[in-house]
């Protein structure tokens, strides 16, 4: 009699797995050195620094914010620059300087730590952005290949790694890497729980996570709304009320470490975003543009937008939002990238403001968009009837989406940032340093002027006499022993030209 052995298909298995698990890591290295590339290429061809970067690199000094550190109406000599860490104030004095701008802490304080390991050049603190960049983009990777397969997290990938937008995000000395970074950890979490359930980690996670994005930027707030009201939602009663304690933890502890800070940051509320005001009448049609080409905008912005090509964008987006409602895979997808657009639109209509013009504001929902895209095509596309178009059709968007990214692979967003370098370098080339330079501003507030002086100090071109003069027109008193001597008089307000 003969007896028949079960064959053992565990080895196979194994080895199946084992090799998935090559190709997957395998693909991500390749997809990450391809991003890490491009970023280290455009922080090379940008050259200087923007403004607002060089802003946030002397915040991570704790000397607090420029309008502030230069006394008014009178030389000052010898005054060297005010971003380096030498000298500098301790780092957790970064954390209680930050009255005059409206950001949280933990960007510049972690920069500060960054840049005294690494070093105090604008690239070092432009390479902690890629850092975050980076890391989003791992934990998307994983999150993609979970929601929608190995293929188009590979393909989404690629397109993320040259797409000028999250190049831009990525790249830029300020807090949009670091919160896109962590609001990824989240989504890859969220869709775990998701999967196989929760635990009291997992929420304990979360609720970290939570509170890490409400201290790197305030617009993070959209998102864990969503967030909570998902777990809500989704969640049973015993893990609902763990998920509802965890974030009223988070709250109470984001209100001790932060909230008296929060609290002096108020006043400066209604100047600080006073750029982005807009005629009433104008805000509903700026956020309807805004929020219908977002999908393209996430990809590459600027470039022209015809109607016909805003129309087509619109409709994308609103066959992407409707398979929400029958593709499950997609929905913690579009439950990041929805609730923080909203958000922004909300604030929008309460403050006649156009946060929405700003694709930085958005940086959660950015990269999650393209990769949410490419996976709600590849669901769809494999329902097709035939094998050809089942293994082709899912190439097509993605592909389509690659070349764009590549045409316009050197486009920088950077209207709102301006770029002081070149005009100072212009102005003070030539001149002798022992020239006195007066940046003067015909009246208050100082800001632009003090932003001038702020950049050519950055730029080490006001070595001996500089003043920030605030106090109408400059007088031979102003220039006390130096009133023979020519000098060189630096309004913003009229255009920076030597006198």
């Amino acid at each position: 009699m003969t007896v028949n052995t079960p064959i053992d298909h565990r080895p196979a298995e194994l080895e199946r797995s084992t090799l998935d698990n090559v190709l997957t890591w395998g693909a991500l290295v390749i997809v990450l050195g391809l991003a890490l590339f491009m970023r280290v290429h455009s922080i090379r061809e940008a050259g200087a620094a923007s403004h607002d970067e060089i802003w946030h690199i002397l915040l991570s000094t704790g000397r607090g914010s420029f309008d502030r550190v230069y006394p008014e109406n009178q030389f000052t000599n010898n005054l060297a620059p005010l971003t380096s860490t030498v000298g500098a104030p301790p780092i957790w004095k970064v954390w209680t300087s930050l009255d005059e701008v409206l950001h949280p802490p933990l960007y510049v304080t972690t920069l500060r730590a960054w840049r005294i390991f690494f070093g105090d050049s604008e690239e070092v603190a432009a390479y902690y952005s890629v850092t975050w960049g980076l890391v989003g983009m791992a934990f998307l990777f994983f999150a993609a290949k979970q929601s929608f397969g190995a293929i188009p997290a590979v393909l989404s990938g690629l397109i993320v790694a040259v797409a000028a937008t999250p190049v831009y995000l990525h790249t830029e000395v300020r807090g949009y890497a670091m919160l896109s970074g962590l609001s990824a950890i989240l989504l890859w979490l969220l869709l775990r729980i998701d999967l196989i359930g929760t635990t009291r980690r997992r929420t304990t996670m979360v609720g970290v996570i939570a509170l890490l994005m409400m201290l790197t930027h305030y617009f993070a707030a959209g998102a864990l709304l969503g967030v909570f009201v998902w777990g809500i939602v989704r969640l049973t009663k015993r893990d609902r009320n763990f998920w509802l304690a965890t974030f009223f933890g988070v709250a109470i502890v984001y209100l001790i470490v932060w909230g008296p800070f929060f609290y002096r940051q108020l006043a400066f509320v209604s100047t600080g975003d006073a750029f982005l005001q807009l005629p009433r009448d104008q805000v509903l049609i700026r956020i309807f543009g805004n929020m219908t080409t977002y999908p393209l905008r996430a990809i590459v912005e600027p470039m022209d937008q015809t109607p016909l090509l805003k129309t087509m964008v619109g409709v994308v987006l609103a066959l992407w939002l409707v398979s929400a409602i029958w593709v499950p895979a997609i929905r913690v997808w579009v439950l990041i990238v929805m609730s923080t657009l909203l958000f922004l639109a909300l604030m929008d209509v309460a403050r006649s403001t156009h946060h929405l013009s700003f694709i930085r504001y958005s940086a959660v929902a950015a990269v999650p968009m393209i990769i949410s895209l490419v996976g709600i095509w590849s669901v769809v596309t494999a329902k097709l009837p035939t094998k050809f178009l089942k293994e082709y059709a899912p190439l097509t968007l993605p592909a389509c989406m690659f070349i764009l990214a590549v045409i316009n692979y050197q486009a920088r967003y950077d209207g709102d940032s301006p770029r002081f370098a070149p005009v100072t370098f212009a102005i003070f080339q030539g001149i002798p340093s022992s020239r006195p330079i007066v940046f003067s501003a015909a009246q208050k507030p100082a800001w632009q002027a003090a932003a001038a002086l702020f950049d050519a100090n950055h730029r080490g071109l006001t070595q001996t006499y500089a003043c920030l003069w605030t106090s109408g027109p400059i007088t031979p008193e102003l220039l006390g022993d130096r009133r023979h001597e020519p000098f060189v008089a630096a309004s913003f307000l009229t255009g920076m030209t030597p006198a």
